[in-house]
């Protein structure tokens, strides 16, 4: 598994706002999610500074036209059939 680069990640606090805004994935020449193969997934996680949550991201293909892309996603939010086993 491979995680693209979502870009820098910012702690979720009152005083920080998030590089980009979370956006659900979906192929921006396509306009689908149907074709996504996710290739890459973070969940949120606490920041080292111990200021807040980073914001989940997800890296992932269209497999119709082949683009590639990597952003933060909204929190709550995983890949479809994706599991974390402890």
């Amino acid at each position: 598994m491979t995680l693209a680069d979502a870009g820098p990640r910012q702690a979720n606090t009152p005083d920080a706002v998030p590089a980009t805004t979370p956006r659900m994935p979906s192929c921006g020449q396509c306009h689908s999610d149907v074709s996504l193969f996710f290739t890459g997934y973070l969940p949120a996680v606490f920041s080292p500074d111990g200021r807040g949550l980073l914001p989940p991201s997800a890296s992932y293909t269209c497999t119709t036209c082949h683009r590639p892309d990597s952003h933060q996603v909204p929190h709550g939010w995983a890949p479809p059939r994706w599991h974390w086993y402890s």
